[in-house]
């Protein structure tokens, strides 16, 4: 109990920051590895029957929308690699 108490001390304090960049990177990794391994396959099951059907079946695949919504919420969220960041870098 005085463990998790202490805990929630630190966090209140601002001094417990997880580090989620690799975790960010993680699940990036692995929606992709998923679009190209399994992803590929079920779009050769489509038969798609040109260019642009073949670019409609990779967006509406679940793990490449995953990817879109990690990349925005990444791009978003408040941090080094948000559009904040940026454009206060080129600011500065």
């Amino acid at each position: 109990m005085v463990g998790a108490i202490g805990r929630i001390r630190r966090r209140q304090r601002g001094l417990h920051r997880p580090a989620y960049a690799p975790r960010r990177a993680r699940l990036l990794a692995i929606v992709l590895v998923a679009s190209v391994t399994s992803g590929r396959l079920r779009i050769k099951g489509y038969q798609p029957i040109d260019r642009a059907d073949r670019i409609d079946d990779w967006l509406y695949l679940p793990e490449v929308l995953y990817a879109f919504m990690l990349i925005i919420f990444v791009s978003a969220g408040a941090g080094p690699y948000s559009l904040d960041a940026a454009i206060l870098r080129l600011i500065n």
